[in-house]
């Protein structure tokens, strides 16, 4: 199983609980997130061989931190005087559209790191790029725990 199949089989499994409900699609963002790290610690999803080890550690701690930010992101609805600050999730975002969001956002940047290690591009450009969006990810996650946010699976 590699990373392509777990996003797959996340997106499959949110897109099918969509139909009965928004706690079911909470309920399907955490099984998707069990199914990925326990897949990743018994060594059945791997990311590609061509990366250097470096940045597969960096993509794991950035895919970690953003699995973070979408627990406190789900945990917004349980506080109606809260608003997401986030242009293409809106005030007020349904479990659905923060899944989608945040699997898209995840696969993206796993594909960016990809394209990155393809190309063969700079060392420094590597680190660039997962030390700005491990970075974001967590000052969004300082901030929202400053704000009272915790995990909302």
């Amino acid at each position: 199983m590699n990373i392509n199949d777990i996003c797959a089989i996340g997106i499959v499994v949110i897109i099918l609980c969509a139909v009965f409900g928004v706690r079911t699609v909470t309920a399907a963002v955490a099984i998707t997130l069990v199914i990925v790290v326990m897949s990743g610690l018994s060594g059945c999803a791997a990311l590609p061989n061509t990366w250097t080890k470096e940045n597969q550690r960096l993509e794991m701690a950035y895919q970690a931190v953003h699995v973070v930010d979408l627990g406190q992101t789900l945990d917004i609805k349980n506080h109606p005087g809260l608003k997401e600050d986030n242009w293409f999730l809106g005030d007020h975002p349904s479990d659905g559209k923060i899944a989608v969001w945040y699997v898209g956002t995840a696969y993206g940047h796993a594909f960016v790191t990809s394209a990155l290690e393809r190309e063969n591009a700079p060392r420094w450009l590597c680190r660039t790029w997962q030390a700005l969006t491990i970075g974001d990810a967590l000052n969004n996650i300082r901030g929202n725990y400053q704000l009272g946010l915790r995990m909302g699976f």
